[in-house]
């Protein structure tokens, strides 16, 4: 097997799926299960940075319009991510976030459910 790279157009900023990868695939070993969301995120975080696809969830690789011609790309690469990120999390948790179109929805209603500000910590000090 080859490990080929498909890179983006000079044109475009979507970053297509290696034929290495695939939706079944957990792509750390961290699992979150409701606790430790920092760990989890982090190591989810550095998986796609490794994969080059964290501009799916950082918002860095926006949807582009249906019509344009990398929308097909964007929108497998897409679901690939989001299929990544369920992979990542135990089932009970899924049901928030499962009708979520964008990985970068499911990232931020993660981020927006699980992650705890430091708002008390910095009161204190």
């Amino acid at each position: 097997m080859t490990n080929t790279k498909i890179v983006p157009s000079q044109s475009s900023s979507i970053v297509s799926v290696l034929q290495v990868e695939n939706p079944g695939s957990n792509i750390t070993q961290v699992a979150f299960n409701g606790n430790k969301y920092d760990e989890w995120s982090r190591a989810f975080h550095i998986a796609l940075l490794a994969k080059d696809k964290l501009g799916y969830i950082d918002g860095s690789i926006s949807k582009p319009a249906e019509s344009a011609a990398e929308f097909k790309t964007w929108h497998s690469t897409n679901a690939l991510v989001t299929t990544w990120i369920f992979n990542s999390i135990e089932p009970d948790l899924r049901r928030s976030i499962a009708y979520r179109p964008e990985a970068k929805q499911v990232w931020n209603k993660m981020k927006q459910r699980f992650c705890q500000g430091n708002d008390a910590r910095v009161y204190r000090l």
